[in-house]
């Protein structure tokens, strides 16, 4: 314990105390030293180099920031929306897997769909997965425009050639494989795993 103007205080306390005297004392010095500042003159700092303050960096600043906000604007987060003439999958129940057209939005929650295999009716948009397949049709069109549109728009083939497609075929191959067709797949798959061992192998040698 050390006296302080009479009385007793600890070294810690003292020291907390001459620090922020200390650092009150720095701020109130810089703010002195900034109001006298004009733009055009340099600023001397026997730790720093000469900096001179110009009225460009605020303009700068302010274009870089039109410059982001325009670049957010253009950028848009959704590509997939429901509406009209929207191609989507069903992902639950007793149509799962199959593709369908929305052909007009109900409410909030629902939308009526349509296919040339199924008949028109309403379901969740839980139960639908959006593609970035979009047909042009009318609000509630009839079944033969409905097939006259998707057939247009070739929606079978673009389907089956997106990546989303081709895994959902390969998935259904493996699911329609026996027990004979899956043997054989093993045993194709344990000779490429010897061939690209051998071959990893090779190239090991040749680069020692």
């Amino acid at each position: 314990m050390k006296k302080f103007r009479g009385r007793q205080v600890s070294i810690g306390k003292l020291f907390e105390r001459v620090q922020r005297l200390v650092y009150e004392r720095d701020i109130q010095d810089f703010e002195e030293d900034l109001e006298l500042i004009q733009p055009g003159e340099a600023i001397e700092n026997n730790e720093y180099d000469e900096y001179e303050v110009s009225e460009d960096d605020e303009v700068f600043e302010e274009d870089s920031e039109e410059e982001d906000s325009a670049h957010t604007e253009k950028v848009p987060p959704f590509k997939r929306f429901v509406e009209i003439g929207r191609v989507a999958q069903i992902n639950y129940g007793k149509d799962y897997g199959r593709l369908v057209v929305i052909v007009d939005v109900i409410d909030q929650t629902r939308a009526l769909v349509d296919a040339p295999d199924m008949e028109r009716s309403p379901i969740n948009f839980k139960r639908l997965s959006l593609t970035d397949i979009k047909i042009e049709i009318k609000r509630v069109p009839k079944k033969k425009d409905l097939i006259k549109a998707m057939e247009a728009a070739d929606v079978k083939n673009k389907w089956e050639k997106s990546s989303w497609g081709r895994k959902l075929i390969v998935r259904k191959r493996r699911a329609a494989l026996n027990d004979f067709d899956r043997f054989k797949i093993m045993l194709a798959k344990i000779k490429r795993a010897a061939v690209v061992r051998q071959e990893l192998a090779k190239l090991k040698k040749t680069a020692a």
